[in-house]
């Protein structure tokens, strides 16, 4: 048996009612929190005690949406919209078509280095080739979703083939309870075909997994549904059946009213990544709206067009970027946008567990992370609410610690499972290798 006590003078709960306790610890049993509440003597000793401080302890954060080889083309892409086919075609495809699967680790390394050092404990992954890099993720002791990707652009042959590797894949994954597989369709109708989702469907219900895939980034997918077959994209999801599998729809910055009511009670997420819509020209994901409509919603990074791991970045980005959108002032609460970093995230990711994961209760998942206080820049205690400071004024590079389940992978703020140094010299390395002897023009 395992366990560890966090003590720290400030324990936000994540909870519905945004508690936070003064002056609290929190237990860690085998990697599930097993006891949770505030000190009523002197601070207990011992060599599983960890007192924090004058810190704030809360759940680690969820990165429902990202592309971890990626960042070894980070800078490629600005000036362009990635959210459109076109700007894919002429940034990305260039490169991925000369991407060998060696020079992937390092790049994967610095993308699990700079989740781990901002505070983010759980990912979702979408890519291909993820034999390459997944042995890599799971050293590094995150809890993670890794999506296998499907391509379907470039011919009858190599999409048999992405398919294939897929399902080999997803089939020859070790058991591990921390990462698992999933199906990674690149984009439903735009780039994957009727054919092809049938059986990207059908392989997910045959291992009882879910399914990742990009949508409503541009409209595109709608335009060739009305075309074809007289009904948009959701309707003909949902026609398909896949809206009643676990889904992430990342982007969905085009999503409709309509097809809000098309995914309200249904297994599928919606993932914002607001800093990636801002710098590209597209519309923000329409957040407010699906909450309302009671549609789950969560929190990505994506990759290439947002140059942060930083969570908490995005969460004001999204505060900021629907109120300014709507005109009018907290269109979403600090509760609301912390939520959709944490539990909402688990909610969208974890398709096996307690639901309670993603907050501080007896039963979750030990998935916790630790600020300084003085981090925050928070106003007067009776001026601005703990939860608006960790909104507007945190920064998950500030974290001091970070653990998953019960294991910490960053203490007194030095990262503890990944090399970010060395793994930032040999992506430079591989970035000159992928550009020089490919030719590739960037």
């Amino acid at each position: 048996m395992t366990r560890v006590v966090l003590v720290a003078d400030t324990v936000y709960l994540g909870d519905e009612a945004g508690t936070a306790l003064t002056r609290a610890a929190v237990e860690i049993t085998d990697g599930t929190i097993t006891a949770v509440g505030p000190l009523t003597g002197p601070t207990p000793v011992g060599p599983d005690i960890v007192d924090l401080g004058d810190q704030v302890l809360m759940p680690g954060l969820v990165n429902a949406h990202t592309h971890t080889p990626m960042t070894l083309f980070r800078g490629v892409a600005d000036g362009y919209s990635l959210l459109t086919l076109e700007g894919w075609r002429t940034v990305v495809l260039p490169l991925e078509q000369q991407l060998s699967t060696d020079l992937m680790t390092a790049a994967v390394e610095v993308s699990l280095a700079e989740m781990i050092a901002s505070g983010t404990t759980y990912f979702a992954d979408q890519y291909f080739a993820v034999e390459a890099y997944d042995s890599v993720v799971r050293s590094s002791g995150l809890r993670a979703e890794l999506a296998y990707g499907i391509i379907g652009l470039s011919g009858r042959e190599t999409r048999e083939a992405s398919l294939a590797a897929a399902e080999a894949f997803i089939e020859n994954a070790p058991l591990d309870p921390l990462v698992h597989s999933w199906v990674g369709p690149h984009a439903f109708f735009v780039d994957n075909q009727l054919e092809n989702i049938e059986a990207e469907m059908a392989l997910a219900m045959n291992h009882g997994i879910g399914l990742h895939t990009h949508f409503g980034t541009s409209g595109a997918e709608d335009q060739v549904c009305r075309e074809r077959f007289g009904m948009g994209a959701l309707a003909m999801l949902d026609r398909l059946g896949v809206l009643d599998r676990p889904l992430i729809l990342a982007h969905a910055n085009t999503v409709d009213q309509e097809g809000l009511g098309l995914l309200s009670g249904r297994p599928v997420t919606l993932v914002a990544a607001p800093s990636v819509a801002m710098m590209s020209g597209a519309p923000p994901t329409p957040v407010r709206a699906a909450l309302d409509a009671g549609v789950n919603i969560a929190l990505g990074t994506d990759s290439l067009s947002s140059n942060s791991a930083d969570l908490f970045e995005e969460m004001r980005t999204l505060g900021k970027v629907a109120t300014h959108e709507a005109r009018r002032p907290s269109v979403l609460s600090p509760r609301e946008l912390l939520g959709l970093a944490t539990w909402r995230g688990h909610r969208a990711l974890d398709t096996r567990s307690d639901t309670s994961n993603g907050r501080i209760v007896a039963g979750a998942v030990g998935d916790l992370i630790a600020l300084p206080a003085a981090s925050l820049h928070r106003g007067p205690t009776g001026a601005q609410t703990l939860e608006a400071a960790l909104v507007y004024g945190a920064s998950g590079f500030n974290s001091s610690t970070v653990m998953v389940s019960g294991r910490f992978l960053k203490r007194d703020g030095e990262l503890l499972s990944v090399d970010l140094g060395g793994a930032r010299e040999k992506r430079e390395l591989d970035f000159e290798r992928l550009t020089r002897s490919q030719s590739v023009p960037v």
